[in-house]
């Protein structure tokens, strides 16, 4: 699978991504993930144009 991402936008995705964790967020299961992802999507979706 090819990656489309820039770094820099990877870089962004990660440090939300782990932001995220130290906030309680987890993707143990299918739920957590759906959640954390929706999440990780909204707030990308407002820090980048």
């Amino acid at each position: 699978m090819i990656c489309k991402k820039t770094v820099n936008d990877h870089f962004i995705h990660m440090v939300i991504h782990g932001f995220l964790h130290l906030m309680g967020y987890d993707h143990q299961d299918d739920h957590e993930e759906h959640e954390m992802n929706e999440l990780t999507n909204k707030i990308l979706q407002s820090v980048m144009p």
